[in-house]
């Protein structure tokens, strides 16, 4: 038997499972280290029992595993944290049951590079040299706040200065 499944970052996953039993099961990608998956594609797969025999050279397969006392909801899904899809080389972790593997559901799938993190753009400050255009806020000194705004949102205040 093969099921259909959808694997998400941990930070998109649904907090249950759905309980439609026409829509695939959904789970989330795992790792060893501290990868940031929050970038991650989401991935149609297939589960099969047994590491599949038909996989081309670079398609890639991992482990689905899932937590020993885990309870399938009344369509036989479990919540998408619980459906755990290991990444390729990957190894389940010690108290985790095994269920199979899984393959790309979808030629356009069959790559295993996903993006490496784009970093958060940081907001230029007014002493940094890559800035083209800064929100201010211009006031009287008398008016002016004591220390500098934290807030990056909020815009750079200054004073009117004149003779």
């Amino acid at each position: 038997d093969i099921l259909n499944a959808r694997v998400c970052p941990e930070s998109e996953a649904p907090a249950t499972a759905n309980e439609d039993e026409d829509e695939p099961h959904e789970g989330v990608w795992k790792h060893d280290d501290t990868t940031d998956d929050s970038q991650w594609p989401t991935m149609d797969v297939e589960i099969h029992k047994e590491e599949p025999k038909d996989l081309k050279k670079d398609e890639p397969c991992g482990i689905v595993a899932t937590e020993k006392d885990a309870k399938p909801n009344k369509v036989g899904k479990l919540n998408p944290d619980q459906l755990k899809f290991f990444a390729p080389g990957e190894k389940q972790d010690p108290g985790d049951f095994k269920l199979g593997f899984w393959r790309p559901k979808n030629d356009k799938d069959k790559s295993w590079k996903p993006p490496t993190p784009k970093p958060e753009p940081k907001k230029p400050g007014i002493l940094d040299d890559d800035w083209d255009i800064l929100n201010a806020r211009v006031c009287p000194e008398s008016e002016a706040p004591a220390t500098a705004n934290e807030d990056e949102d909020e815009p750079h205040e200054g004073v009117w200065k004149h003779d």
